[in-house]
């Protein structure tokens, strides 16, 4: 298995960046989830939300660069 872009190194496993640049010079961003079946999911287009609705479909804890108060 090849590595990871640099450019996506900073994403969790399983979770996907695509650029697109529109006609206006404009660069939009959306992530993506890919599953074990190899269908992808839309995430949105913020980081934040798309890492914690990551972490709902990996049934994990909630990435900890993620949470601002301990509780």
């Amino acid at each position: 298995m090849r590595p990871r872009s640099t450019e996506n190194r900073d994403l969790p496993p399983g979770m996907y960046r695509r650029k697109r640049t529109r006609k206006n010079g404009n660069v939009w961003v959306g992530y993506y989830y890919r599953d074990q079946a190899g269908k992808e999911i839309p995430l949105g287009t913020d980081l934040v939300q798309a890492k914690l609705k990551w972490a709902d479909f990996e049934a994990k804890a909630t990435p900890a660069e993620l949470t601002t108060m301990k509780g």
